[in-house]
């Protein structure tokens, strides 16, 4: 799914857009360059270089075509670019694309926000950002010429869509009791990351090879990311206890941090031994370290990481 697109499209000679469907926003004298907005469901700006000849085009297609993007094919696609050529009297399709995103929709079984808050990167060309009032609903990680996104779908929808817009979504297939978390790559030079530094076109975007690509790259870009390790939950109350719950968390946090169980325990082991024998007597050591091994033999490992969406990325290709 193409989302948010930015494209440039130089005109020969006397050529140039028709924009009197156009709303005028503003004139920038030094670059001789007049902002428009296209109306649509939701706005596109349009800058046009009256010096240079060239036409600039910025914004959301789907928000555009049909205010949402929860559902959008390429078939979609194809039809609101034509939509905008009508309107604009010209050819896009020769445009070169300057950014766009590209992302997948999936269901999830699990709240959102247990993905998203477990989610990192071990790659230090990635920088991972957060907003204070989106933390655990959007997070995103910014690298060279690119960034990865992932939020909470359902959140989205809540905070742009009215109760109209809602009823819209559920008929097409939206269902608000259900999870749904986007993953999404933007691409600020697709030139450089994706065709070895040669300009891409509008047209290249809907082609099978590059439809291909997008979809092969979308999960190698998943694959920078790791998802934290989990401790299986007790499911017996009498496992619960103040002190299991505060081994679990050290636990966990421990094995994130490239540790591991038998690690743990000496590491605590350790901290009993260094304590002053007046303060803690040799059975006292003992004791403590018999109540520890009790505990964290309680600790085992997920087998499988249910917050990795590796699979479900590869079946919705």
């Amino acid at each position: 799914m193409i989302d948010y697109l930015a494209i440039t499209k130089r005109f020969q000679d006397k050529d140039k857009p028709f924009l009197e469907n156009c709303k005028t926003i503003a004139y920038f004298i030094d670059t001789q360059c007049t902002k428009y907005i296209l109306h649509g469901c939701n706005d596109l700006e349009i800058y046009w270089y009256n010096n240079t000849n060239t036409l600039k085009l910025k914004g959301s297609i789907t928000y555009y075509f049909q205010n949402h993007n929860f559902t959008y094919s390429n078939t979609t696609f194809i039809e609101a670019i034509k939509t905008i050529q009508n309107i604009l009297k010209c050819r896009l399709w020769d445009a070169y694309v300057d950014e766009f995103k590209y992302g997948k929709i999936l269901e999830v079984e699990y709240e959102p926000k247990e993905y998203i808050s477990k989610h990192y990167s071990n790659d230090i060309k990635l920088v991972m950002n957060e907003i204070g009032k989106d933390r655990d609903f959007f997070k995103w990680w910014k690298g060279k010429n690119i960034s990865l996104k992932m939020y909470d779908v359902n959140k989205n929808i809540n905070n742009k869509q009215d109760h109209k817009g809602k009823q819209i979504l559920m008929d097409d297939g939206w269902n608000p009791l259900k999870h749904y978390l986007k993953w999404e790559v933007h691409y600020y030079k697709p030139h450089q990351y994706l065709n070895n530094g040669t300009g891409i076109k509008l047209e290249d975007l809907i082609k099978p090879p590059f439809q291909t690509l997008l979809r092969k790259d979308l999960i190698h870009q998943y694959s920078k990311l790791t998802t934290m390790k989990n401790l299986v939950t007790p499911n017996n109350k009498k496992d619960l206890s103040t002190a299991d719950i505060i081994l679990w968390g050290y636990a966990e946090a421990m094995i994130n941090s490239n540790s591991n169980i038998n690690t743990i325990k000496k590491d605590l082991y350790n901290r009993i031994n260094s304590i002053s024998d007046t303060i803690l007597s040799n059975s006292d050591k003992k004791a403590r370290k018999r109540n520890i091994k009790s505990l964290i033999e309680k600790l085992s490992l997920e087998e499988n990481n249910k917050l990795d969406i590796s699979e479900k990325l590869k079946q919705k290709m």
